[in-house]
């Protein structure tokens, strides 16, 4: 298998080229943000009630926090992707 081989989108439209590194941005983010928080994933983030007084600290929330952002990261691709392609 040569290098020439290996090339990726040789054979794709020049329109989705064109989003190859912004897919890869968002996918980095995706990636990018559970190990930047890592800290938060271990010991929790604070969880308050509706008056702000605090509970205590949550792993899951943490969890379900960086999910959220993942799944918004990957939601504004599709939207993107979607709304420029003819």
């Amino acid at each position: 298998m040569s290098v020439r081989s290996l090339r990726c989108g040789q054979h794709l439209p020049a329109i989705i080229g064109r989003f190859v590194p912004f897919a890869a941005v968002a996918a980095a983010n995706c990636i990018n943000i559970p190990f930047m928080r890592q800290r938060e994933l271990k010991y929790g983030i604070p969880v308050t009630d509706e008056n702000g007084n605090r509970l205590g600290e949550s792993a899951n929330a943490a969890r379900q926090a960086i999910v959220q952002v993942c799944y918004i990261f990957a939601k504004y691709l599709l939207i993107n992707m979607s709304t420029t392609l003819p």
